[in-house]
């Protein structure tokens, strides 16, 4: 699942999907005047990349020529800076520069900026955008390509740093220096005033978009589709992707500001069907992040029974969440939305028919990537202080009881995370589910495991990722 669950606190461009039609029909075309040609993923992913990019600067990168002559211009260049680290990880990162100022309280999870910078204003356009955010202090941890591409420069910031992201857009759009050499982004991303925009806990959306794409032209080869549009094209991911993140994040590139702005605080009527969901949703994510899953089934229970909207967050800095929520959207509607949702996911003959079952099938499959990272993380936490028979015990304890006193409470004596509480968040019901999915993304067929080989092979797999990390090899 990508890069993900979006969010409204931006104001976003309209919407971009002229820009899908057209690379759309630019891949149908390939495919169709190359009948030999397998095209997979990969292929579509790379002219994603290069989207959009001026014919200039796609002749250097098909003549080999790169960026990273700038490199070491940089590296001088930023030396010594109070807020800034500049440098290249010739041994992890070899094709990237990388600028950071550490995110305190990493929690996993972001919010990217994608800066398509053209070749005749890159390198000085870097140097003003990290200036910048050196003289602001703004956490961060940011990388620029070796390569032109459309997506050169990103910059990742907290999942919560809305004010930071919007002054950056904000100064970027408004220097000179930088703003008229702006490529477009990629349509298939959601941006601000032309700055690409995503929220990110792991996975990346473009290749899972791409991934989809390529689906979608078999689809068309085999039904001898002749024409393609971004919404035949929205229609067929409806029905065949299984990513609520995925969708989200594409219907916002879709649908552009048609979304609704809940960081206007108490907001205006009345809002469309389609702003009614986006609303839900970002209630929803800001609940969990800071409650876990077990509440915002409560809170979504509570609110379709008795029209009791308490559970859900107040609010975070000048949005209103529950205010927005109670004024807005109905019990019937989130149970609505709930049902219409979950028959793009499920056989309607699965779908419970208990609000409490509704409720928690559409969380479990909401949140599961999120909680798939959550898990991986607690876990690491535990088996690097404790070991492998420690988190083994602290699993099926927690499987069997719900109990978390057998993980690791901090990592390497950092007081300002508690995994155990963040543990306490997670369904122990769900636990297995969650377990098996983390498998099955790391290339494992769960079918056939019992408990015992889920936890163990899950162990292993912990492991071997942590083995390959520290080696530098690519996980």
């Amino acid at each position: 699942m990508s890069d993900n669950l979006p969010n409204t606190s931006f104001y976003y461009d309209m919407s971009t999907a002229k820009g899908m039609d057209t690379f759309l029909k630019h891949i149908h075309t390939i495919v169709k005047s190359n009948p030999e040609l397998s095209m997979n993923s990969d292929i579509i992913y790379n002219e994603l990349k290069f989207n959009n990019l001026k014919k200039l600067e796609v002749d250097k990168y098909s003549q080999g020529i790169s960026v990273e002559h700038f490199f070491e211009n940089w590296r001088q260049r930023f030396i010594g800076r109070k807020n800034l680290k500049a440098f290249r990880d010739e041994v992890r990162f070899p094709y990237f520069f990388q600028f950071v100022n550490p995110i305190k309280h990493d929690t996993g999870e972001y919010i990217k900026l994608y800066i398509p910078l053209d070749y005749e204003h890159l390198y000085e356009g870097v140097n003003q955008i990290f200036d910048f955010l050196d003289k602001e202090g703004i956490e961060h941890e940011s990388i620029v390509s070796s390569q032109m591409r459309v997506d050169n420069v990103i910059i990742r910031l907290r999942a919560d740093d809305f004010d930071n992201a919007n002054k950056i857009i904000d100064f970027i759009t408004s220097n000179s220096k930088i703003k008229g050499g702006l490529n477009r982004v990629n349509p298939f991303v959601p941006s601000r005033k032309g700055i690409g925009i995503m929220c990110e806990h792991g996975n990346s959306y473009n290749r899972d978009i791409s991934k989809l794409i390529c689906s979608y032209m078999d689809y068309c080869k085999i039904n001898n589709i002749n024409e393609t549009s971004a919404e035949e094209f929205r229609k067929y991911i409806k029905s065949s992707c299984y990513d609520m993140s995925v969708l989200d994040t594409f219907e916002l590139a879709y649908n552009g500001h048609s979304r609704v702005n809940t960081n206007e605080g108490i907001l205006n009527g009345p809002l469309s069907e389609e702003q009614k969901y986006s609303l839900f949703l970002d209630t929803l994510r800001e609940t969990y992040k800071k409650y876990g899953i077990k509440q915002i089934k409560s809170a979504i229970v509570n609110a379709i029974n008795d029209g009791d909207y308490g559970f859900f967050i107040r609010g975070t800095g000048n949005t209103k969440y529950r205010e927005n929520l109670r004024k807005f959207v109905s019990g019937e509607d989130i149970f609505n939305m709930i049902n219409d949702r979950l028959k793009l996911f499920m056989d309607p003959n699965a779908i419970s028919i208990s609000i409490d079952g509704v409720a928690s099938q559409f969380c479990d499959i909401l949140f599961s990537d999120e909680l798939v990272f959550m898990l991986d993380e607690i876990s690491n936490v535990t088996l690097e202080s404790r070991g492998k028979e420690q988190l083994e015990f602290a699993l099926n304890q927690f499987l069997y009881t719900g109990k978390t006193s057998a993980f690791s409470r901090y990592r390497n004596g950092d007081t300002s995370i508690n995994y155990r509480n963040k543990m306490a968040r997670i369904d122990n019901k769900t636990i297995l589910d969650i377990v098996s999915k983390s498998l099955r993304i790391k290339g494992i067929d769960t079918s056939t495991l019992d408990t015992k080989d889920l936890i163990n092979i899950y162990i292993n797999k912990l492991i071997e990722s942590k083995y390959d990390y520290e080696s530098g090899m690519s996980r």
